[in-house]
C-alpha cells in the first residue's frame, strides 16, 4: 500500500529536479510539514506541484482510502505529539524523516481503514459545514463593510447625526470609571 520504510510510514519521494530544496509532489500524495510539527501541517493536495524542502512527501502506492486514512492518522494528536517530542532546534523546531519513518505503525486492513475514514468524515461533517457557513458570513460582512465605507466616503450615507450622538471622551471615561475597577 505504501512505499514502506522501517516503520511503515512510507518513503519520502526523492529525485525532484530543482536547484533549491523544492520537491515535486503528485495529486493524492501526503505532505507532512517538518517545521514546527506541533502545527499538524498535513495535507493531500488535489493537483501536482512543488513544495519547499520543509515538507516530507509521502506517496501511497494503492488505494485512495489508504491515503485518506494515513493523512488523518498523521494529523492525529498522538502522532503529532510523538513527532514533536523528537524535534531539534529551539526557535524553528524540525522533525526528522529518520525518526518519523522509523516509528512503528499499525496499519488496519483496507476495509477497517475505509470504515475509520467514513466514521471520521461523518463525525467532522457538521464542523466542516459550520466552518463553511462562517467563512461565507465573514465574506458577506467584509462586502458590507466595504460598501458602507464607500457610501460614507461618497456622501450617499450621512453619518453626521449618528456621530453627534456618540458619547464624548469625558462621558466614555466616566462610564468606564463607574463600571471598572482599574
Amino acid at each position: 500500500m505504501w512505499r514502506v520504510g522501517q516503520g511503515g510510514f512510507g518513503q519520502p519521494v526523492r529525485g525532484a529536479a530543482f536547484d533549491s530544496q523544492a520537491k515535486r509532489f503528485r495529486a493524492g500524495d501526503i505532505l507532512f510539514g517538518k517545521l514546527r510539527p506541533y502545527l499538524a501541517k498535513v495535507t493531500r493536495p488535489n493537483c501536482d506541484g512543488a513544495c519547499v524542502g520543509e515538507f516530507l512527501v509521502l506517496r501511497p502506492t494503492q488505494s485512495d482510502t489508504g491515503a485518506q486514512y494515513m493523512e488523518m492518522f498523521l494529523r492525529s494528536k498522538k502522532v503529532i505529539e510523538v513527532v514533536n517530542s523528537s524535534t531539534f532546534g529551539a526557535k524553528m523546531p524540525r522533525a526528522n524523516w529518520t525518526f518519523i519513518g522509523g516509528l512503528p505503525t499499525f496499519l488496519p486492513t483496507p476495509s477497517e481503514q475505509a470504515a475509520i475514514v467514513r466514521f471520521l468524515d461523518k463525525a467532522t461533517s457538521d464542523i466542516d459545514t459550520a466552518i463553511s457557513r462562517t467563512r461565507c458570513q465573514i465574506e458577506l460582512l467584509r462586502e458590507y463593510r466595504t460598501r458602507l465605507i464607500a457610501d460614507v466616503v461618497i456622501g450617499k450615507l450621512d453619518v453626521r447625526e449618528a456621530a453627534a450622538n456618540l458619547p464624548g471622551d469625558s462621558e466614555m471615561l466616566a462610564s468606564i470609571n463607574e463600571t471598572s475597577d482599574f
